[in-house]
């Protein structure tokens, strides 16, 4: 290829992406000119320092999150920074760059990814079912592969960037670190400010599980213990810099911060990862040879930090609820092997979904519809017919659809809707409440016996006193209120089918407090939460790539795992100990993915593949695997020569 053919293919990429997001800017419901400012500065930033993404893209990956307020999780704000930095990234690809070696294990792991994701992606949408208000906004939509497969289908964007940031930036997977460690840093402040703000933040005995700023929570597992599994490692990377002693203040603090996060997960699965992880990152770093005082060291420094926080805080931590469920540890092991052979028993019998798996995304379909063991997920449906919008709900295990809306305490506010039932027994509630994620407070509960004749629409009315819902905490001296949200649920036989539309809330000055409250743009501004997580989750990482794509899945995820960690193995054999903190990271997230579906979140599944990608790409220019020990002994030969 001529270097102006493949600067015209270049370009023509670039502008692909750059329509695309364009078009999502102008159709997002909320902040759009937000967006499109800080999306402007982001490029114009990227194109004078390419290696800005390095840092920025995984620092905002767990952070970046609209969902419960723009309704959008299919195609949100984070992909389309992910395709702002592809397209700038590509324009500079459109100047002559030199060829960049890969190792040819490399090729063989893309190769099988590539089939696995296709033919699984494939097998869920093959054939095409119509487009409908639906079709991207529940996670029962065959669509829903595309939402599952963008995870790896950015981490392929962004690899061609990456191996020319590694081949030309001799500190580009330190940098990548780093945001790791950013994005770390940035969910354990939102957990710190969510935990003062919902129960304080040293109370220990309570059920309140604290989700951050990640979304997808919404219907349970586990995102937010993957993601710290995998980034406390990070801290590492502050052990491993020549004025490291100068830096242990700063280790102790991040890391005090970090574990105050973990342990208000109220999760055991990430306490063990981590634990594990750290400890298979101590014994790397004694492997790589210049470091191992500095390993030992850091083992004892890390010990005594431990000690000091279990001597402070065991007599509370004996009785929280934390310690209440390491106390249920045997039950629930035997529960959760319960739904992983119920989970794959509700695949089809066939070679085909053995081999490429029932489809990426398609277990929350597929439990709704097979599952008999476990209770099913209730149903619903964002529907258009001709100038009529509605969203459909039939009753089942519980689902709240709602909205943020700001509340004022002990006010007036006037609610209404439209709503009809296929059966007569039918209820219809509205709740507000002030929740964050999955935990609710001081709800307000209004309901709605649909006893008219079946199939007739209803108007619903109801004048609502808020009490106390919209409290919060002072600051100093400024109030904080908690977020509030109006949420509707339906009750009735699991057949009846509920239609709801015309939602509309409004204050004493007549002002409507709703958005898109007749459905007309989807599930745009409408967020939903659920109590039960089986029915949404296999709960564990291999049985989650076995049902969505099969042995052909298993051996490719596999066959990039061990060509990851020879690489990692070798490189520490040649004492580098910046492959020992990326070990340490990749094995918190393998160990917390025994309890959790991780692929099923393409954030998750970004940030692993990131991860591998950079561990086996070789360093082209600057130092050596070995070079950072190397410089340290010269540095201290010269200091005892002055």
């Amino acid at each position: 290829m001529t270097d102006s053919v493949r600067r015209v293919a270049w370009i023509a990429y670039a502008s692909v992406l750059l329509v695309i997001i364009c078009w999502f800017v102008a159709d997002f419901p909320i902040l759009w000119p937000e967006l499109a400012i800080g999306f402007l500065v982001y490029a114009g930033c990227l194109w004078r320092w390419r290696w800005l993404w390095l840092i920025f893209l995984p620092a905002l990956l767990p952070l970046f999150d609209l969902a419960p307020w723009s309704g959008r999780f299919f195609f949100d704000e984070f992909d389309a920074f992910v395709l702002v930095t592809a397209a700038v990234l590509a324009l500079h690809e459109a100047e002559p760059n030199a060829a960049v070696p890969l190792p040819r294990s490399l090729l063989w792991a893309l190769g099988l990814l590539i089939a696995s994701y296709f033919l699984s992606t494939l097998a869920r949408l093959w054939p095409l079912a119509p487009i409908t208000a639906d079709s991207f906004a529940n996670y029962a939509s065959p669509y829903n592969s595309l939402r599952v497969a963008k995870g790896f289908v950015w981490s392929l964007l962004l690899f061609r960037p990456l191996t020319q940031a590694v081949a030309s930036q001799k500190n580009a997977k330190l940098l990548l670190g780093f945001g790791f460690l950013i994005g770390l840093q940035g969910v354990a402040l939102v957990s710190v400010y969510e935990r003062w703000l919902f129960t304080g933040v040293l109370t220990w005995v309570t059920t309140y599980r604290t989700t951050a700023s990640f979304s997808s929570m919404h219907t349970g597992d586990g995102p937010i213990d993957v993601w710290l599994a995998m980034t406390m490692p990070f801290l590492g990377l502050l052990l491993i810099q020549p004025r490291w002693v100068r830096l242990l203040p700063l280790t102790a603090a991040l890391g005090i911060l970090s574990l105050y996060s973990l342990l208000v997960t109220e999760s055991r699965g990430p306490l063990i990862a981590v634990a594990i992880a750290y400890g298979v990152g101590l014994l790397a770093l004694l492997a790589t040879r210049p470091l191992r005082r500095r390993a030992a060291a850091a083992l004892l420094f890390s010990l005594g930090v431990i000690a000091l926080i279990v001597v402070a805080t065991l007599p509370i931590l004996l009785h929280s609820s934390l310690a209440e469920r390491f106390k249920q540890t045997r039950e629930d092991a035997q529960f959760r092997l319960g739904h992983w052979r119920d989970a794959l028993a509700l695949r089809t019998p066939t070679a085909s979904s053995e081999l490429f798996g029932m489809g990426l995304g398609s277990f929350p379909a597929i439990h709704q519809q097979r599952s008999t063991r476990e209770p099913r997920a209730t149903r619903f449906q964002f529907v258009s017919e001709g100038p009529d919008h509605f969203l459909s709900l039939w009753p089942g295990q519980s689902l709240y659809m709602g909205q943020a809306v700001t509340a004022e305490q002990h006010s007036t506010y006037f609610f209404r809707a439209r709503v009809r039932a296929s059966d007569s027994d039918a209820s219809f509630t509205v709740a507000w409440c002030e929740l964050w994620m999955l935990s609710s407070a001081n709800c307000t509960w209004d309901s709605f016996p649909l006893k008219s004749r079946p199939g007739q629409w209803l108007s619903l009315t109801r004048t609502i006193q808020t009490n106390q819902v919209g409290s919060g905490r002072r600051l100093a001296g400024f109030f904080v209120a908690r977020p509030t949200r109006l949420t509707f649920m339906v009750g009735g036989p699991s057949t009846t089918r509920i239609d709801v539309t015309d939602l509309s809330l409004k204050d004493k000055d007549d002002r409507e407090l709703l958005r898109n409250g007749n459905f007309s743009q989807g599930s745009d501004n409408w967020f939903w939460t659920v109590d039960q997580h089986l029915q949404w989750h296999t709960k564990n990482l291999a049985v989650n790539i076995l049902f969505d794509q099969g042995w052909l899945g298993i051996a490719a995820v596999g066959f990039l795992l061990w060509t990851t960690l020879v690489r990692l193995v070798r490189e520490i054999s040649d004492s580098n100990p910046l492959s020992a903190v990326f070990l340490a990271s990749l094995t918190g997230f393998l160990v917390s993915g025994v309890a959790v579906s991780t692929f099923d979140q393409p954030r998750l599944a970004l940030a692993f593949y990131l991860l591998c990608y950079t561990c086996i790409l070789p360093n082209t220019t600057g130092p050596q695997p070995n070079q950072i020990g190397q410089d340290e002994r010269l540095i201290r030969r010269l200091q005892k020569q002055q």
